[in-house]
């Protein structure tokens, strides 16, 4: 599923597929795997609570192990790998930070139930 055919999807989030025949990653993978990774970052910032704050977690994981289980690129320059790894440090320091913030925080209450609903057996009321 791509970008043209589903529009919640942000165009260019994901890394090029890699060649098959030399089993190697070309640079421009390389390149989009670290704007991959900032564009993790970034959509951080779109958190609203703290359960879609674990799935942030969650998610950037999965695009942490992806990038570092990419092939070596030979013809990546010094920067383009210096830049990788750099993306995958901040990552690596945002993922910690936002873990140890909701391992300090009090767990929510479950929402009030109605008593004619609980007698019912029903379930909490969400506004």
């Amino acid at each position: 599923m791509n970008s043209a055919t589903n529009p919640m999807l942000p165009i260019n989030t994901r890394p090029a597929k890699r060649s098959t025949s030399t089993g190697r990653s070309s640079v421009e993978e390389l390149r989009n795997a670290t704007s991959w990774m900032g564009n993790t970052l970034t959509d951080y910032c779109a958190c609203a609570n703290d359960r879609e704050r674990a799935q942030w977690i969650d998610r950037a994981e999965r695009v942490k192990a992806h990038v570092l289980a990419m092939p070596y690129c030979a013809r990546a320059t010094e920067s383009d790998r210096d830049a990788c790894e750099r993306m995958v440090q901040r990552l690596n320091e945002e993922m910690a930070r936002v873990a140890k913030v909701l391992s300090e925080r009090p767990a929510t209450p479950k929402a009030p139930i109605h008593p004619v609903l609980a007698a019912l057996g029903g379930t909490p009321l969400n506004f």
